[in-house]
């Protein structure tokens, strides 16, 4: 009898709210070459990544000097990260710390609307924030939330955060290989 496949992927059937990630790194949403340029030009020293997965993102920040903290939903993640992981679940409880930079890739669109608060609450906690968010359209695992840019540009507004367009344009290029983050990533500042 052949032996059963690992699986690739994480996820929680009975909460997939939570999302999913892959096993390995995904080269779709790592970009070092991204995370060095905001380090270095906005003297980042601290960082909360938001939906971390396993932490591949959040290891390379703290290999990097940055002291970084990781939140995830999902327990397999939060038991087997490559960093040490908080359990948040967003559509129960927002996360708030003080850092300097907020890494959100790959999340926000597998939050349900009536969740934002929780959301926003936790991605307006860093003086910058780096999103990305799925795409009217886009087909993925549980995307409930896929919206226009402008949405987040206008929620964000509210919660006194302005986008930088010009550095938005600059991480996508730096971004190179990682599609997932290169199809949508926004630079915020908090005003």
């Amino acid at each position: 009898m052949p032996k059963k496949k690992p699986p690739v992927y994480a996820q929680d059937s009975n909460k997939p709210h939570l999302g999913g990630n892959f096993l390995e790194l995904n080269p779709s949403t790592h970009a070092p070459e991204m995370w060095k340029f905001l380090i270095r030009e906005f003297n980042i020293k601290s960082v909360l990544d938001v939906g971390s997965g396993l932490g591949f993102a959040a290891k390379w920040f703290a290999d990097n000097g940055v002291v970084t903290t990781a939140i995830d939903g999902l327990d397999y993640n939060v038991t087997n990260a490559i960093h040490p992981t908080t359990k948040v679940d967003l559509t129960e409880t927002s996360y708030v710390a003080d850092v300097d930079l907020v890494h959100c890739v790959e999340v926000v669109e597998h939050i349900e609307e009536k969740y934002l608060d929780n959301l926003l609450n936790t991605l307006c906690c860093g003086k910058y924030l780096v999103l990305t968010h799925g795409v009217p359209g886009q087909p993925g695992h549980h995307h409930v939330n896929c919206q226009p840019r402008e949405y987040w540009i206008n929620h964000l507004k509210e919660k006194g955060y302005i986008e930088y367009p010009i550095i938005s344009s600059k991480l996508k290029k730096l971004a190179k290989t990682a599609k997932d983050i290169k199809r949508t990533v926004m630079m915020f500042k908090r005003i």
